[in-house]
């Protein structure tokens, strides 16, 4: 089946599409594949620590405030007697973060990726047991700290190293890559020797200069994600410092 009104694509035979494909396929596209999944899986470990960091803080600021409710009666969601009730409502938020867990691919062919990748899972599934069979104050407090360190830990490695950036970064590569060959395909249709020579010559320099801008972002990026990362530190020092 042919395409009707597209014109065709040419080969890597030729030496303009041979150095784009060079590009996409050992440079950008290995390295989007890496930093899109630590970004997805850092970017999971934040959202998952800062849900549950508010289910067991918010226990915790109801326990002080109005201790008439009498949170932690029991330590058990069911005691063999009755139900804690006061344990239900979160139950949503759980099965909404073992959901938003699953929103990456545990399964990898390697044991280390998957290891990495079941963390988010993990996590929750370990924090609805804590809740469901260690309910009182202290562990409480105690969970809702541990998740509010693991949110701005998981913040702050995705910022500093860049994970996020740098997947938004080559996946904006590729697909400049892609656009310039296509131009080029189109641009070549019909051309004498003579033509095509210049078209590559303007169309390597576009090439290179891509690559050039990349670079100069890629430091860009990397300045600001330390910075920001810094500001932060420092500010949140700062803070503490005062009386």
């Amino acid at each position: 089946m042919t395409n009707k009104g597209r014109l065709p694509t040419l080969g890597t035979d030729d030496p303009v599409i041979s150095e784009i494909a060079w590009f996409i396929n050992t440079i950008y596209q290995p390295a989007q594949a890496k930093y899109s999944r630590l970004s997805k899986l850092t970017r999971t470990l934040s959202a998952v620590s800062i849900l549950l960091a508010l289910v067991f803080l918010s226990y915790f600021a109801l326990s002080v405030l109005f201790p008439e409710l009498k949170l932690f009666a029991t330590s058990l969601i069911y005691d063999g007697y009755e139900y804690n009730l006061a344990i239900f409502p979160s139950l949503m938020l759980f099965l909404a973060a073992i959901i938003l867990s699953l929103r990456i691919q545990i399964v990898e062919k390697s044991w280390r990726k998957t290891v990495l990748n079941s963390m988010p899972l993990v996590q929750a599934s370990a924090f609805l047991l804590l809740l469901m069979f260690c309910f009182n104050q202290a562990v409480v407090a105690a969970a809702g700290l541990l998740n509010l360190v693991s949110f701005l830990v998981t913040y702050m490695v995705n910022r500093l190293f860049g994970y996020t950036s740098a997947a938004t970064r080559n996946q904006t590569m590729i697909y400049n890559l892609k656009r310039l060959k296509r131009e080029y395909e189109i641009a070549s249709v019909g051309c004498d020797g003579y033509e095509l020579e210049i078209l590559q010559e303007a169309t390597f320099k576009a090439l290179f200069q891509l690559e050039k801008d990349n670079v100069k972002r890629l430091d860009k990026e990397i300045m600001g994600d330390h910075y920001t990362v810094h500001d932060s530190a420092f500010n949140a020092l700062k803070g503490l410092r005062k009386p």
